[in-house]
């Protein structure tokens, strides 16, 4: 649990999720977990009377099965739960039929303007599964390595350096963008990662008939250049 101060009544009419509904919670420094609503309207003994948190939330055994409540409801401390990007997915496809995909899409990387260079796709030299390392074998995850134009009308004009990790869920699991250059941006977090919600409602705004790839790299260029 967290921010117990920043609780107040509501009206359970008004709630975004139910129970059952799937949700990322913020953690704060620890970023996102996912999970699932439990219960609305959650209280515990020692709260002051009417002070309720608006969702109790049970989150998956990747960050540890806590049951955990959300004090207000609002985007940036529950949200809908973003499609992960976690390096052995549960709903994972053929490997060798993504990596064959993959290669595809490189290729067209390639001819995009704004890409300078691309390499991969390759098995990510270690990655993380929940809160366990491993050395990834054919199930992935892959990650791309690229060199990219950034916006020229932004304050990100020059060559950015950035990877795209793929699990064996894409594309219906998003690329995770990471940022390997330095950059001050709101839409990239410290460890380099572009926030989740803002590269989902950038895709949003795209061509569906682009393809995949070349739709995450211009959510990100859309991103960064409109700090």
């Amino acid at each position: 649990s967290f921010l117990p101060d920043a609780m107040a009544p509501v009206d359970g009419s008004n709630l975004r999720f139910a129970v059952g509904d799937r949700v990322s919670c913020n953690m704060g420094s620890d970023g996102w977990a996912s999970g699932k609503v439990v219960a609305l309207q959650y209280r515990e003994d020692h709260w002051p009377a009417k002070k309720t948190a608006p969702y109790q939330v049970e989150l998956d055994p990747a960050f540890g099965s806590a049951l955990i409540f959300a004090p207000m409801d609002i985007p940036k401390v529950i949200r809908a739960e973003m499609p992960s990007t976690f390096s052995l997915p549960e709903d994972g496809r053929d490997a060798a039929e993504v990596l064959a995909a993959l290669k595809t899409e490189v290729a067209k990387l390639q001819d995009d303007p704004i890409v300078l260079t691309v390499s991969g796709p390759e098995l990510m030299a270690v990655a993380e599964d929940g809160t366990e390392l491993f050395v990834p074998k054919d199930a992935g995850p892959w990650v791309i390595t690229m060199v990219v134009q950034g916006p020229t009308t932004s304050a990100y004009s020059s060559h950015l350096r950035m990877q795209l990790k793929v699990n064996t869920a894409w594309p219906k699991s998003p690329a995770e963008v990471r940022v390997h250059s330095w950059i001050h941006s709101p839409f990239v977090k410290q460890n380099g990662v572009m926030d989740e919600a803002a590269m989902a409602e950038a895709l949003g705004t795209l061509d569906a008939d682009v393809s995949p790839l070349c739709r995450t790299v211009r959510a990100a260029f859309s991103l960064l250049n409109n700090p």
